[in-house]
């Protein structure tokens, strides 16, 4: 047929309301980041790769306090002194140290 598209229009993105729920159960993950004090309730970061506009597989969200969401996406706070590769350092350890909870429960 004509102008049908060759792929989907939506990302075919992982969804898992039992990690989600879990992820919402952990502490902040920017605990550790110097100068960070938790403000707020745990939120599901979705942290991994996306196409653009689209939030990220569940299975890479990470708990996060809503400031620290909201200073992580901005760049402010704590996190306006990280570049490039402390924020993928951040990124990749808070997905793997949420994924490995997820195993251990």
């Amino acid at each position: 047929m004509l102008g049908r598209r060759s792929t989907p229009r939506r990302s075919e993105r992982v969804r898992d309301l039992a990690y989600l729920a879990f992820v919402h159960t952990l502490p902040c993950v920017a605990l550790n980041v110097p100068g960070h004090r938790c403000a707020g309730p745990i939120e599901a970061d979705h942290m991994g790769p996306r196409p653009l506009g689209r939030k990220a597989d569940a299975r890479t969200a990470a708990p996060i306090c809503q400031l620290g969401h909201i200073q992580r996406t901005d760049f402010s706070g704590p996190f306006r002194v990280f570049d490039q590769d402390a924020v993928r350092r951040f990124l990749a350890d808070s997905i793997a140290s949420t994924q490995a909870a997820w195993e251990r429960r």
